[in-house]
């Protein structure tokens, strides 16, 4: 396998979100969970009302401030959550400290999607957000995305889009080549 070397993190990648109630209701249960889970769009039917988002692969060093950014309020706390998990798992049970770790570790997982948006969201329907553009996508906003249900689905889809063509580079701006008809 040949060694992909990403030379231009700037150029945007347009993807749908699986969890659009219009590409929801194109799509059989099957496709959207690939697409979820790999990327794979090449038999995503995308309808025209369908949000066309806009991101961009970040550098190594993008995804460390993110991660940096994220663990700043939260030191240590992959480790604490990953011992709570596994203590609930081997206990059947949850102690009061295992849970708080849990909880700890959803506001930090919140935290890092919202970093990583915030780095690599470049446009929604072809317009260019701002620099305050992803804060549409944070909880606690009143703007955004409706229903608030949806909210932290869509999030959490958009973060891992990005980071997977972060993570793949030239190999990830193919794989995310959707055709929109």
């Amino acid at each position: 396998m040949p060694l992909n070397v990403l030379t231009r993190s700037d150029a945007p990648v347009i993807i749908v979100l699986a969890s659009d109630p219009a590409v929801m209701v194109a799509n059989s249960e099957e496709e959207l969970a690939r697409y979820q889970g790999h990327g794979h769009g090449d038999k995503l039917v995308i309808p025209a009302d369908a949000a066309r988002i806009g991101v961009r692969a970040l550098s190594q060093v993008e995804m460390n401030e993110a991660t940096e950014e994220a663990t700043r309020d939260h030191p240590g706390i992959e480790l604490r959550a990953m011992r709570a998990y596994s203590h609930a798992d081997d206990a059947g049970e949850l102690t009061e400290e295992d849970f708080s770790s849990m909880q700890e570790f959803a506001a930090f997982r919140t935290k890092k999607e919202l970093a990583l948006i915030k780095r690599g969201l470049v446009s929604i329907d072809g317009e260019k957000v701002g620099e305050d553009g992803w804060r549409i996508f944070a909880p606690e906003s009143e703007e955004g995305i409706y229903p608030m249900s949806k909210r932290g689905e869509m999030m959490a889809e958009l973060a891992a889009h990005i980071k997977r063509l972060s993570d793949l580079g030239p190999l990830g701006e193919s794989r995310y080549s959707l055709r929109f008809g």
